[in-house]
């Protein structure tokens, strides 16, 4: 059996508060909603505590995009070599409206469709597959962000990298930004 405890507690203390936890014989951490972002002691904890498993008891998906939740996971999947697991929970009318600013509707509806876009994102990415993502709530989900993640980010030398690529296709880019980058040619 394995013990998974709550890393709680203010990001400054995340990591001290790790390691006690690890001392204590946890085998993975996790975070929830609350306070304190919900990512950020995760990220400390993969940097600075023993090799644990890490996971979101619950991030809140539908005030985020599914890229912010599909960089996060990534990330933190880097940073804890393999030992994350991401959480998502929809939370309630009175959290999105009032607390995120959000827009509360068809929770189920939404929920599905941030977990589809997630994964296809993170399966664009892990795969250097071509990411076309188009969903009712969601539109148009990364392309950019993809076509960046895969050519520069992947890259050894990605701050030389990047630089040279967004100076030589500073066009491409620009278009791809527009809501027609199909009908503009290419170079």
């Amino acid at each position: 059996m394995k013990v998974d405890l709550q890393l709680n507690g203010r990001p400054d203390e995340a990591v001290s508060r790790a390691v006690e936890l690890v001392a204590c014989g946890a085998d993975g951490l996790f975070t929830f909603e609350g306070p304190h972002d919900v990512f950020l002691p995760l990220t400390l904890a993969a940097t600075g505590a023993e090799p644990v498993d890490l996971m979101t008891n619950v991030a809140i998906a539908l005030p985020r995009s599914p890229v912010h939740l599909a960089h996060a996971a990534y990330d933190l999947q880097l940073l804890s070599r393999g030992r994350f697991r991401l959480g998502l929970g929809s939370q309630t009318r009175a959290h999105i409206d009032k607390r995120y600013g959000g827009e509360w509707s068809r929770p189920a509806a939404r929920m599905r469709e941030v977990v589809l876009a997630v994964n296809a994102i993170l399966d664009s990415w892990q795969h250097g597959t071509p990411l076309r993502f188009e969903g009712e709530f969601t539109t148009r989900v990364a392309e950019l962000e993809t076509e960046l993640h895969l050519r520069v980010m992947s890259s050894p030398d990605s701050a030389e990298g990047m630089r040279a690529r967004l100076d030589r296709r500073k066009p491409v880019w620009s278009a791809r930004l527009s809501s027609e980058w199909e009908d503009l040619p290419q170079p």
